[in-house]
């Protein structure tokens, strides 16, 4: 699958933007296509740091994605708030 073809699905929700920065950078640095899309209650009001965001992935690079978040979570003790 060519990148251009590739979907974007969701694989994590951050609690909030500064965990999701450095979750998109971990992703990025291990080859990942990874962004950030901001949620939670209010969003559509203004940008908020508090709430929380959406990790991104193209769906071909999900299953690793999620692995290393995963990972993350159990030897670093950064809690995912949610993986799907």
């Amino acid at each position: 699958m060519e990148a251009r073809d590739a979907r974007v699905v969701h694989v994590a929700t951050a609690p909030n933007e500064t965990f999701a920065m450095m979750w998109r950078d971990i992703l990025r640095d291990a080859g990942i296509v990874a962004l950030v899309k901001g949620g939670g209650a209010g969003y559509s009001f203004g940008h908020n740091l508090l709430n929380e965001q959406y990790i991104m992935v193209r769906d071909d690079q999900a299953e690793q994605a999620r692995q290393i978040l995963a990972d993350l979570d159990e030897t670093d003790g950064l809690v995912l708030w949610e993986t799907s």
